[in-house]
């Protein structure tokens, strides 16, 4: 993580965009950032045709990674 990135309640944002960079899904959640925490979530991609996609994922605001994924 970013070292400026708070470890008290951080706010989590994760956005799936598709190969034209169209956001197709944004969710947001309040995570607690710390050693000791761990911090699971899913996103629902049933319905979402086939084809390339990015997920990325910010906390607070900053980029934290980012994954492609396909979908067949």
């Amino acid at each position: 993580f970013p070292k400026n990135l708070s470890l008290n309640d951080a706010k989590c944002s994760m956005n799936i965009t598709n190969a034209q960079g169209q956001i197709i899904r944004t969710e947001n959640h309040k995570i607690t950032l710390s050693p000791d925490t761990k911090n699971a979530f899913s996103i629902a991609i049933s319905d979402l045709k086939s084809g390339l996609y990015l997920l990325n994922i910010s906390a607070n605001e900053l980029f934290i990674g980012s994954s492609k994924f396909v979908i067949e």
